[in-house]
């Protein structure tokens, strides 16, 4: 089991072979993925068959040995109604590089205390892609602040830290609630300071922004834009560093 997570989330970056697609029908395997996709608040995109609209949605509880998943209410809300409508749904996320996706659909949809989630079938299969060229590597706490301010005569001071990284992008958490980033939004003015080797500076476009139903924070995720030499090189050196952890910790527990 742990081989073929250290396989499937790993990778080797530097051999940079074209993407490899796989189908995992082993329930221990889908549960595994599955838990650390939830563990690490990993943010779905949900598509409905025919249409070209994406929602948002995140994994709130795994429940193998009962035969369902927990989904996060969606965003935009008008992805509630098509799930009630739809009934069924395909998710994807990236979870450390690999890129998860699988079928579903929709057993119930329950609500608490103005909160709507739902229970989904538990996956059959579920599609794996891993992109070497520049997966997205988690901090784990590493602890890497962030800080940037809207333009546009939009003077809003964003706050957050970092989730994970690449040498294209990041994935934030901004301490607001408040926010409300569009898709394409550029963050002209972004500031993160990584321990031990410095600030980097960069403009941010944005890919994706949901807020968090159970918590007063903002999910972002975006593609650096006038992101100079030397801040490219230290966010290289934090992912080469993030990577040595992350591999420490999977021989440990092989």
């Amino acid at each position: 089991m742990f081989q073929f997570l250290r396989n499937t989330i790993l990778g080797q970056e530097r051999e940079t072979p074209p993407p490899q697609n796989h189908q995992i029908i082993d329930r221990a395997q889908i549960a595994s993925l599955l838990v650390q996709a939830c563990s690490n608040h990993v943010l779905f995109n949900l598509k409905f068959s025919g249409l070209e609209s994406r929602f948002s949605t995140a994994l709130v509880g795994i429940y193998d040995e009962h035969g369902f998943v927990v989904l996060d209410e969606l965003t935009p809300e008008e992805g509630n109604g098509l799930l009630k409508i739809r009934q069924q749904a395909t998710l994807s996320g990236r979870l450390s590089g690999v890129l998860l996706t699988f079928t579903t659909r929709l057993i119930e949809a329950r609500e608490k205390n103005g909160i709507a989630y739902y229970k989904v079938m538990f996956p059959e299969a579920v599609k794996h892609r891993q992109q070497r060229k520049s997966p997205r590597v988690p901090t784990n706490g590493a602890g890497i602040p962030f800080h940037a301010l809207r333009g546009k005569g939009n003077h809003q001071m964003l706050r957050g830290y970092v989730t994970d990284l690449s040498k294209k992008g990041v994935g934030l958490v901004l301490i607001e609630d408040d926010v409300s980033l569009q898709r394409g939004e550029i963050l002209p003015s972004c500031i993160i300071d990584i321990p031990d080797l410095g600030e980097v500076t960069f403009s941010l476009e944005i890919s994706f922004s949901s807020r968090d139903s159970r918590e007063p924070i903002t999910r972002i995720g975006g593609r650096f834009r006038d992101i100079d030499a030397r801040s490219l090189q230290r966010v290289r050196r934090q992912i080469d560093k993030m990577e040595q952890v992350r591999q420490r910790r999977l021989i440990q527990h092989k």
